[in-house]
Formats: structure tokens, C-alpha cells, sequence
């Protein structure tokens, strides 16, 4: 699927507030059991990566997201990443997420950034070391394609009662040995201030 030719400008929260009571959207329980909130969605329209527009069956979010599996040789051995866990600093919660893939990263589509970018992209900001820095400065040696599905219509399990279609292209990532860290990784998500809110940790299982 395209990206929908109408979508609704949203140029402020109290728009995307205004548009989801207009659409009897129930977000007054968004953020519960940590699920996003409409803070989070405005966010994410605003950086492109989501889009809202009304289907014939009423309003509907647009989304695309690249998923990476990333994979290793060492000492005659292939290992995969794995994502581990991710720490809410806010609440100091943990949760585990049991992703098939080794990382998930939403594409800035609206703003017209292409599937590998996003990809690549999604490699340099989740894979850096324990120090914050980013071991993914150039490409990996191998990103290769391997499939792309668009999910169908469906209730939104981030924000409830907003169905929502995704777009998702599949890639593989194999990595060169300047670029292996065998203690894994971090990714740091921080506010405007640099205050850390939220860390997922990545460690390499090995599969032959």
C-alpha cells in the first residue's frame, strides 16, 4: 500500500486531540499498561512516521516500520542479535518484548525517507556500546531485502480503538568485525534535556 493520498494535518497536539474526539476515539485510556499515549502518537506524526487519514469505516493510522535481523560470523560460528530487555527509567520497569526480528525502527515515510535509510538509520541509533557510542558509523557489510508485507487492517494495540495499517520491509544486516561488540548493545532513548527515559539491551545468541 501507498502512502494515502489524503491525510490529515496535524499541526499541534490539541489538533490530534481535536481529530480523535471528532472521531470518538477513546485515548483517555491510552497509557495504561504502558501503552503509548497521545503525547507519543503526535510524536510520531511529527517526525513522519505515522500519518492519520479517515477510511471509508472511519479514521485509521497510516504507519511503516523496518524490521532488521542482524547476524555475525565469529570463530566459525553465526550468532544473531537478540534484543534482551527494555528498562523504563521513568517508572523503573522491565519489560521483554519476544521480537523475532533484532530490531524494529519506525520510517520517517512522511517525510519521504526510503525503506534501506531507515534501515541503516535504525542500526547506527540502537547499536551503540555501553558508553553511548555508535559502532555503526558506515553501513554493514550486507543489507540485503528479504521480504515486504503490509499488514491489513487491524486494532491498534498501542492506541486502542484506532485501527491501523503498517507497512513493514524486512531486511538482514551482517556485520564486519570492526563493527562486533561480543558484550552486545545499548540504545538510549533521552529527552530534549539528555535525560535517559527509556534503554534496550541487545546480546548475541548463538544459532550455529
Amino acid at each position: 500500500m501507498a502512502i494515502p493520498e489524503h491525510t490529515i494535518e496535524i499541526p499541534s497536539h490539541d489538533t490530534l486531540i481535536a481529530v480523535l474526539d471528532e472521531h470518538s476515539v477513546p485515548y483517555d485510556v491510552w497509557g495504561e499498561d504502558g501503552s503509548r499515549t497521545t503525547t507519543d502518537l503526535y510524536e510520531e506524526i511529527r517526525e513522519g512516521e505515522s500519518a492519520l487519514f479517515v477510511a471509508t469505516d472511519g479514521l485509521q493510522r497510516y504507519g511503516t516500520t523496518v524490521k532488521v535481523d542482524v547476524y555475525h560470523s565469529a570463530d566459525a560460528h553465526l550468532l544473531h542479535l537478540v534484543e534482551e530487555a527494555q528498562h523504563n527509567r521513568i517508572t523503573d520497569t522491565w519489560r521483554r518484548r519476544g521480537l523475532h526480528n533484532s530490531l524494529s525502527e519506525k520510517r520517517r515515510a512522511m517525510h519521504g525517507e526510503e525503506p534501506e535509510a531507515a534501515a541503516l538509520r535504525g542500526l547506527r541509533e540502537e547499536l551503540q556500546d555501553r558508553n553511548g557510542k555508535e559502532l555503526m558509523r558506515t553501513p554493514p557489510h550486507t543489507l540485503q531485502l528479504t521480504s515486504h508485507r503490509v499488514w491489513p487492517s487491524q486494532q491498534e494495540c498501542n492506541y486502542a480503538g484506532l485501527p491501523a495499517i503498517n507497512e513493514t520491509h524486512y531486511y538482514v544486516a551482517q556485520l564486519r568485525p570492526e563493527q562486533y561488540d561480543p558484550s552486545g548493545y545499548v540504545e538510549r532513548k533521552v529527552d530534549r534535556r539528555g535525560k535517559i527515559l527509556r534503554e534496550t539491551f541487545f546480546l548475541w545468541e548463538m544459532v550455529v
